[in-house]
């Protein structure tokens, strides 16, 4: 769903977040950025859920048996394409664990187009 609802990428960005052009008119890019930005990303699912689920579940809960909950409740489903990179496939999965989540599943999909 991130995908979907913005952009994690490796271009780089300036104060207004409009990407910052090269010498040949291109946006710059930067691998730690897009690892960077991934990181945060989850960081920020793992809080988001921890709060709706204290609102749910009550002030009460240890802030430990609250980040149980959470990763019993969330599973992170992984679309990768055929081609993708095993190593994007796991520091993806390896990042979302450091998050929190715990329950993960990957998923293939193939381009089935001229078959």
């Amino acid at each position: 769903m991130w995908y979907r609802r913005g952009r994690i990428d490796d271009i780089v960005t300036d104060a207004s977040d409009e990407p910052v052009l090269g010498p040949d008119g291109k946006p710059q890019r930067q691998e730690r950025l897009r690892r960077e930005r991934i990181e945060r990303y989850f960081q920020r699912v793992f809080e988001n859920r921890s709060r709706r689920l204290r609102r749910e579940l009550g002030p009460g809960l240890s802030d430990e048996a609250l980040k149980a909950e959470v990763a019993k409740r969330t599973l992170i489903v992984l679309r990768a394409h055929q081609n993708a990179e095993y190593r994007d496939v796991y520091d993806i999965l390896n990042r979302s664990r450091r998050a929190g989540f715990t329950k993960m599943q990957i998923r293939a999909t193939m381009d089935t187009r001229g078959s």
